[in-house]
């Protein structure tokens, strides 16, 4: 499942385009550095526009101020509001990471986001104290901008490498699906005998991920070809399975794997968690086996999501936990409202309070019908619901209750830019 960024930019090379001007030291060309800063700022009004662009563009500003005929108060001022900006800004991201009750302070933030520490000492002066000096503010400007550098533009990939990477994933989902089964097969082998914690075993574990980190190269789309592979390839479902069978044997399996890509490739469990969403709300899967592989998905999505595992780091498990609670709310059926009243119950109360009206009133439409008397188990000791409903009849239902549920978000917006 393609994952889609809406951005405030047209497309890539716009955001490369400013990123020459923006750092294009030549005296020369200072209108340009000038129009690269109002295109920023014209991008800020269309929203989503990442704090790191922005603050690079009042960063260049206060530079550009300097060069003309103000007072070297009013300079002095330009430099410390935009430098306070980006310091408060980066720090303020992090916490919201966190989401602990006491959150960290503006340092220790700075130290775990490897930001220099006098950057906050120095805004702390300039929002407390009397304005820095203007050497000073010049010289933290430019070692800001540097950071930025580092931590933002120098990590945009550039379009003629997008699109080699792109007609290059038919061939690297072959490749990486080959290695994926060889290493099933090996390990569904060592189940067998029961030598999966062997030291040939685990350096074949170690080899595997290796071997699939290397193919992906870093790349995000690879890293998301590599979870389609596992998902829609079924390679982490059990073979012959039926509804309420357990997936212990499946987590012996590939749990070792999928926590040490996720551990070295950032966004991997991301993307795998999308790709099982996308299974649960398939409406072309139809019949009793589509709904053993959905279950299936669901408990695996659990799994996968459960605070007591290990799959997914703690500092991002609340984002990835917003995101499927808005995809289930998003898309109502029996499956989605299985997994997010799972994740509800067994959740922090914020999130029950965040999510659970929305949950609930995303389903109605497609609850009517369980009043009607409908039965089904639930897998792994779960509730038991109605369901004796056909499953075409209930897919065209939960078809209706999302056109219904999406009327009721009000008139979609159109972005002017999306990323695919």
């Amino acid at each position: 499942m393609s994952k889609y960024t809406v951005t405030p930019w047209r497309g890539q090379r716009d955001l490369l385009k400013v990123r020459k001007h923006l750092y294009d030291l030549d005296e020369s060309n200072i209108d340009m550095r000038r129009h690269a800063v109002d295109q920023i700022m014209a991008w800020k009004l269309r929203g989503n526009l990442p704090h790191a662009v922005e603050s690079t563009a009042l960063l260049i500003d206060a530079i550009l101020h300097q060069d003309t005929d103000n007072s070297i108060f009013s300079i002095r001022a330009v430099y410390s509001a935009a430098f306070c900006r980006f310091v408060t800004g980066f720090c303020d991201i992090g916490r919201h990471k966190e989401r602990t009750l006491e959150p960290s302070s503006m340092l220790e933030i700075a130290k775990q986001i490897d930001m220099p520490v006098y950057f906050v000492a120095l805004r702390h002066e300039a929002t407390h104290e009397e304005l820095p000096g203007i050497q000073r503010l010049v010289k933290a400007t430019r070692e800001a901008l540097d950071w930025l550098w580092k931590v933002y533009w120098s990590r945009l990939e550039e379009p003629e490498d997008l699109e080699a990477v792109k007609a290059a994933l038919p061939a690297f989902k072959d490749e990486a699906a080959t290695v994926l089964r060889n290493f099933r097969r090996s390990r569904r082998e060592a189940l067998r005998k029961n030598v999966q914690r062997s030291p040939e075993q685990l350096e074949e574990l170690a080899s595997t991920c290796n071997a699939c980190i290397g193919l992906c190269d870093g790349k995000q789309a690879k890293i998301e070809a590599l979870a389609e592979v596992l998902v829609e390839q079924r390679l982490i479902l059990p073979s012959n399975r039926q509804l309420s069978s357990s997936l212990e044997g499946a987590y012996l399996l590939w749990d070792g794997f999928l926590q040490d890509v996720s551990s070295r490739q950032h966004g991997f469990v991301e993307a795998l968690v999308r790709n099982m969403l996308g299974c649960l709300t398939n409406n072309s899967m139809a019949g009793t086996q589509s709904d053993v592989e959905r279950e299936a998905f669901a408990v695996w999505l659990l799994h996968v999501l459960d605070e007591d595992g290990f799959l997914i780091a703690e500092g991002r498990r609340q984002s990835v936990l917003v995101m499927v609670m808005r995809w289930c709310c998003l898309h109502p059926g029996h499956w989605t409202q299985y997994v997010g009243q799972e994740l509800l119950r067994n959740s922090e109360a914020e999130l029950r309070a965040d999510w659970e009206d929305l949950l609930n009133a995303s389903v109605l439409k497609a609850g009517e019908a369980t009043a009607h008397g409908e039965t089904r188990e639930m897998p792994e000791g779960g509730r038991e619901e109605s369901m004796n409903v056909p499953l075409q009849v209930r897919d065209e239902q939960v078809e209706h209750a999302t056109v219904n549920w999406m009327k009721a978000t009000g008139p979609m917006s159109t972005p002017l830019g999306v990323v695919r």
